[in-house]
């Protein structure tokens, strides 16, 4: 059950798609509540949750696979150990999750898939993880959730902010996926939930979109 430990707060939702940094990283690093989805809690290791859809995700990060960002590496051990001294809590969803064999990632019902789960034990999942993820975000109690690295968009050969997951998907698959944000407008409206895409050049466009030094520059 997601508890409204966050109430009234700004929450911070890290994805991986390419155009996160290490510099935005360090605007929010402990001023805000975050939640890191999938490879995001590697550079983001003081982040409160890590959000992993996935089982093939949490095995490939249970037996350890190498990863490189643009300012980060990590070998297979190294990625292993992080993963295993994550401080935050390993949240997942159902189905994939009910094949994840570890008593420490609490797992959440699938419950829809458009617009926001309003039961705190369950998800919609707009049919990607940084979509659940705001939506732990809001049944937590934010009342501004600021997106980073929500890109949907390939830069270049850049799938992601790191060397990628051995499971590719086509930039169209992420074309779907942006457009499903919308889905989750009306409620964000009717709770008063802003929300910011970080993420200049982002294919999300239910949101405004602003660069996160101008928003914290003037907090």
């Amino acid at each position: 059950m997601v508890d409204r430990a966050w109430e009234g707060e700004t929450v911070v939702c890290i994805a991986g798609g390419p155009y996160l940094s290490e510099t935005d990283l360090a605007l929010v690093e402990g001023r805000f509540p975050a939640i890191a989805v999938n490879d995001a809690y590697l550079v983001a290791p003081w982040a409160d949750v890590v959000y992993f859809a996935d089982h093939r995700w949490w095995k490939w990060h249970t037996d350890g696979i190498a990863k490189r960002f643009a300012w980060a590496n990590f070998s297979k051990e190294e990625q292993r150990a992080a993963f295993a001294a994550f401080k935050g809590q390993k949240c997942t969803i159902e189905n994939t999750g009910m094949m994840i064999s570890d008593p420490e990632v609490f797992m959440l019902h699938n419950l829809g898939s458009e617009g926001l789960c309003e039961k705190p034990n369950g998800l919609h999942t707009g049919s990607n993880s940084g979509y659940q993820a705001m939506n732990i975000a809001y049944l937590a109690g934010a009342k501004r959730i600021l997106m980073l690295a929500y890109d949907m968009r390939f830069a270049g050969r850049s799938t992601h902010a790191h060397d990628g997951h051995p499971h590719k998907h086509p930039e169209d698959v992420y074309s779907g996926y942006a457009r499903n944000f919308k889905t989750m407008l009306p409620q964000l409206t009717r709770a008063g939930v802003e929300v910011i895409n970080c993420t200049p050049g982002s294919r999300i466009d239910a949101f405004p979109i602003r660069s996160l030094a101008s928003i914290l520059g003037g907090a």
